[in-house]
Formats: structure tokens, C-alpha cells, sequence
């Protein structure tokens, strides 16, 4: 087995106290601030000009040319800044993170990218691009993104964890007639994936999405059921840019003297049953990530079939919101007299 300083980079010895799980949206995104920017953001010989000054500086390059960001746009300079912002709090507050998962978007990848930027460890914490993480698939009817590689993120300068396997890869993302239910279910799938794989290592994950995000990855986490879609996109509505969802592990008090006696309790062995319900609802489907579906129900009790204990609670995030206005473009002209 591991050794105890083998377990992750990042956490020599296993974090004490309960674990915490932080959900984020993305920052500001330059094709809704914007409209259509793509065709007079590039010239003829498709080189990319910035015309305000609330555009990125510059863009990444991609396989797919400008036509790329059509589907996959990157942040403004704002949403840059609000992700920054967000980076800091969080580290003022004394949060610590160990462990990214992030859409394949690229405004995710921005946003992860400046928030770690803005806690001091974009250096030290890899982010783990998980397509199972992206928003819902109706809303791309017409076509799905194609997104950049993990190669051009980390060409274009972005912490990437090359090696890391998806639990969903974008392959399997093509079934744009998924229904709100079913996207709840794939969310909370990644998001019990993404506990389990760390549980052993111990300390918080960040997941960086969408605004439906903070939702769907939390909602069946406290034991309630998927929302229909009218109550879902009521919350989806007031889930501004760099909006984050806090949640925390429930301990038990024997989990708790155990922690403090320097014993290592195991939730899930203890709990029982506590993946099966989403994993039968997946038809036992397998994870092509670190671990498969199988290793997820051998390591809970799948003869019971209650559904999960409500071990996590969402809580106050120890850092204030952050609010933002939309502007419209100052134009000198109207300081002319009109002809």
C-alpha cells in the first residue's frame, strides 16, 4: 500500500476535522457580456484584437480556430478578477483545499485557475478536468462544445493533471435529450466519485461548474431528491458569476473522539449503503476514472437498501457573497452634437 506522505501532495498527513466541499460557478463570460464578439474580435487572417478593455488580453490558441469559442468562450478581464476575488477570501478566511475537479469549459478552467491564483497554490494544486461536471446537455440541442484539450490548457498556461481518467469522459456526454432528473443524477454521481477517491487522502475538494452547479451537486448530497426543472432553473436564476455553495461533513461523535485520538474513521464502511442508491439508479454503470463502480459499492455495504445517511450539511460559506451589475458600453459619440 501507500506509504502516509504518498497519499497526495498536498496533504502529507491526513487532515483533522470534518471534511468541506466548496461548489463554484464561473466568472463573468465574454459571449453574454458581449453578443456575438467572435467575428469582430478576430481579423482576416483569424488574429485575435481586443476591442474593450473588459476583453481577455489575449486568447489560447485551440485545434478549432476562433470558431472554437463559439460554444466555449472564454472569461472577460471581470471575470478574471471576481475568480481572483473569490481566491483570496477564501484563503483570508483560512480555507484550505486539496483536491480540483473542474468542467471542461474553458470559463471553468479560467475561473479554477484564478481562484487557486488568488489562494497562492495555482502552483501546487493540479486541476482534474471532469466532463461529467458540465452543465446540462439540453441547453445544447443543437450542437455539443468541442472543448480544448488537455494539452492546449496546459499550453495556454493552466495547471492541468494530465494523467487524471473522468469518471465521465466527453465522449459519453452526447445525449442531448438528457432529462433534468438524469442530470441531477450525473452530477451527483461525479460528486460522490470525487468524495470517495479522496476520502482516503482526507481534506476539501473544490468543484468548479456551472450555476446550476451548486445545486445539482449538492441537492441528493444532503439525502433530498433532484428538483423538477421549474424549481431548478428559479435557483439557477439567482446563482450570479462566482457564486459558492459550502458544504460539510456531518461527524458523529464517536467519528470525531476517534479523529482526535489519532484513529481514522471510515464513514463509509460505518454508514452503510451509502453509494449504492446512485449507482443502482446508473445501472451499476462504470466509472472509467480511478476507481471503477465496482471498487465505489465494495467499499459500502450494498445489502442495505435505505437510502444514504444525510452525512453532509450545506452551511454558510465563512466569506461574503460577491455581487456585480451589468453596464451597457459608453459610446463618445453621443457627446457630439448630431448633425
Amino acid at each position: 500500500g501507500q506509504r502516509e506522505d504518498e497519499v497526495s501532495s498536498s496533504t502529507p498527513t491526513r487532515p483533522l476535522g470534518p471534511r468541506q466541499l466548496f461548489i463554484a460557478r464561473h466568472g463573468e463570460r465574454v459571449d453574454f457580456t458581449f453578443g456575438l464578439w467572435i467575428p469582430y474580435s478576430f481579423d482576416k487572417d483569424r488574429k485575435y484584437q481586443r476591442k474593450d478593455l473588459n476583453m481577455p488580453p489575449s486568447v489560447p490558441d485551440r485545434r478549432d480556430g476562433p470558431e472554437g469559442f463559439t460554444r466555449d468562450c472564454p472569461l472577460t478581464v471581470i471575470g478574471t478578477v471576481q475568480a481572483k476575488m473569490v481566491g483570496e477570501a477564501m484563503k483570508e478566511a483560512g480555507v484550505t483545499i486539496h483536491h480540483v475537479f473542474c468542467s471542461p469549459s474553458l470559463r471553468c478552467v479560467q475561473t479554477c485557475h484564478h481562484i487557486l491564483t488568488g489562494m497562492g497554490v495555482a502552483d501546487k494544486l493540479k486541476i482534474n478536468i471532469e466532463p461529467g461536471l458540465f452543465e446540462w446537455l439540453a441547453w445544447y440541442q443543437d450542437e455539443m462544445p468541442s472543448w480544448m484539450s488537455s494539452e492546449e490548457l496546459t499550453s495556454a498556461g493552466y495547471n492541468i493533471e494530465p494523467g487524471y481518467k473522468p469518471y465521465i469522459s466527453s465522449e459519453e456526454l452526447q445525449d442531448t435529450q438528457e432529462t433534468c432528473q438524469q442530470f441531477f443524477i450525473r452530477n451527483f454521481f461525479i460528486t460522490q466519485c470525487t468524495l470517495q477517491a479522496t476520502e482516503e487522502a482526507g481534506g476539501n475538494v473544490l468543484l468548479i461548474g456551472h450555476a446550476a452547479t451548486l445545486d445539482t451537486c449538492s441537492r441528493q448530497l444532503v439525502g433530498k431528491e433532484p428538483r423538477p426543472v421549474n424549481e431548478l432553473m428559479s435557483i439557477v436564476r439567482k446563482v450570479p458569476y462566482c457564486s459558492v455553495a459550502m458544504l460539510e461533513e456531518v461527524m458523529e461523535d464517536d467519528e470525531t473522539s476517534l479523529m482526535q485520538m489519532g484513529g481514522r474513521s471510515s464513514p463509509t464502511l460505518s454508514r452503510g449503503g451509502r453509494h449504492s442508491p446512485t449507482l443502482s439508479r446508473l445501472g451499476g454503470r462504470s466509472s472509467p476514472g480511478g476507481i471503477s463502480s465496482m471498487s465505489l459499492m465494495s467499499r459500502s455495504t450494498i445489502r442495505t437498501p435505505a437510502p444514504p445517511p444525510k452525512v453532509w450539511r450545506i452551511v454558510q460559506p465563512p466569506f461574503p457573497p460577491m455581487t456585480h451589475t451589468s453596464v451597457s458600453t459608453f459610446d463618445w459619440k453621443m457627446l457630439l452634437d448630431k448633425e
